[in-house]
This record gives structure tokens, sequence and C-alpha cells, in this order.
């Protein structure tokens, strides 16, 4: 969703990278950090006029949770008003369950990130003459570019920088033979 977003609004995408990797060292056995540390990259990133940039070019999934039926849901996003509506929808996306015991409030909703949703079960449709790519961080089937299978506690404990360098060139080499 990030690089999504960074592609989509034409964001320095090396720049975002070693913003992250010399986020590493404070993160790497303190996984709560990792979130001030989205943060701070979508802060320092996100140009002012993001909203407009990324409405109907970057889908962010969620997952909605509710007090009512049906207590969990999907929600696909596609439209911003607002920098800030960006940065929450984002910010939403990337808020893991387990690590986050509450859901993040975006859009006057309750949101948790969008994994748990497969392709199969969120409308990914769009007009005839869109281009969809859906990516996935964790290699869910169904998806155009995904990453390979990677142990699940790199989502809590990152590996080392030397090996998340080499997965950012192999994601950037899958997407370029992706498009080509």
């Amino acid at each position: 969703r990030l690089v999504a977003a960074a592609l989509a609004g034409a964001m320095p995408v090396r720049d975002i990278f070693e913003f992250v990797m010399a986020q590493h060292s404070r993160c790497r056995l303190h996984p709560m950090r990792m979130f001030p540390a989205v943060e701070a990259a979508m802060r320092r990133f996100l140009p002012p006029n993001a909203a407009k940039a990324l409405s109907g070019r970057v889908r962010v999934l969620l997952t909605r949770i509710s007090a009512r039926p049906p207590f969990i849901t999907g929600d696909v996003v596609d439209q911003f008003g607002t920098w800030d509506d960006v940065f929450h929808s984002l910010r939403a996306s990337c808020h893991v369950p387990g690590l986050n015991p509450l859901p993040y409030r975006c859009r006057g909703r309750l949101y948790f990130d969008g994994l748990v949703w497969s392709s199969l079960l969120v409308p990914w449709s769009g007009e005839e003459q869109d281009l969809i790519v859906k990516v996935s961080a964790t290699s869910a089937p169904l998806t155009d570019i995904r990453a390979p299978v990677s142990p699940m506690w790199w989502a809590f404990l990152p590996p080392p920088v030397d090996v998340l360098r080499g997965m950012f060139w192999a994601g950037y080499r899958d997407a370029a033979t992706w498009f080509a």
C-alpha cells in the first residue's frame, strides 16, 4: 500500500526506502516502534497534493470492525478528500492485529489492515480502461506481483538490513518484469 502510494504519487521510492532502512536499528527488536517510523515516513514523503494524486489511482484494502453485524468486513478506499485522509487511510492499512490490540480510527470507523481479505472476497474491478495490479507482500494467491514466502516473524521482527535490501531489489525486479 505504501509502495503503491509512492509510485502513484511520483514520490522518491529510493529515498523512502533509505529512510525506512535508517529506522531498522530502532525497530529491529521493538515492533511497536515500526508504527511511528511509518508515520514519520509518510509525514516526510507524502506530497501536499496526495489526495488528488492518489484518488482513483491507489486502492487501500482495510478490515473494518463494527459493533453490529457484520462485525468484520473488507473496505476498499480509493478516493481521498485531504492529505490527512490519505495519511490515516494508509496508516490504518498498516495497523496489524496482534501488534495492536485496538483498531485504528479512520473516517469515523474502526480498522485493522486488510491482510485477512483474499482477492476473491473484495471487489477489485474498475473501469474498463483501468489497469489493476494486485501486489502482495505476503505471497497471497491471485495477486499479480508477490514477495517470496518469508518467515512469519519477519512481520514483527524484521530481518537484517542486507536481507531487506535484497527483498527490495527482488520486488523492484518483479515489478519491472510484470510491466515489461
